[in-house]
């Protein structure tokens, strides 16, 4: 069984991405970062797991679909999404627009 992480780079992203392994998942490792990418599948591979390093820009629509057809390719049936990229807007949260958001 296979996983998808996005944000699997950064520091929550990397944990969920780390246990899924330990959990016995294959685990794609989606982040727009494809060396922090790669740093979480070495520390997957360290400890007997399987993963893959994918980078992809979670806000070009293109570059979802064409990650997601490479995990389905080389893993096996992706089954879990922990859905964990995020952007960050300065401010106040009752100031954040759907715009801030988008970028």
């Amino acid at each position: 069984m296979s996983a998808l992480v996005t944000g699997g780079g950064g520091s929550i992203g990397r944990a969920v991405a780390l246990r899924l392994a330990a959990d016995g998942h294959q685990v794609a490792v989606l982040d727009v970062n494809k060396a922090a990418a790669a740093t979480t599948v070495a520390e997957i591979a360290a400890a007997g797991g399987d993963g893959l390093a994918i980078e992809c820009d979670l806000a070009e629509e293109g570059q979802i679909a064409a990650a997601f057809d490479r995990a389905k390719s080389e893993l096996d049936r992706v089954e879990v999404l922990g859905n964990n990229a995020a952007v960050f807007p300065s401010g106040p949260f009752v100031e954040v627009t759907a715009q801030d958001l988008d970028n």
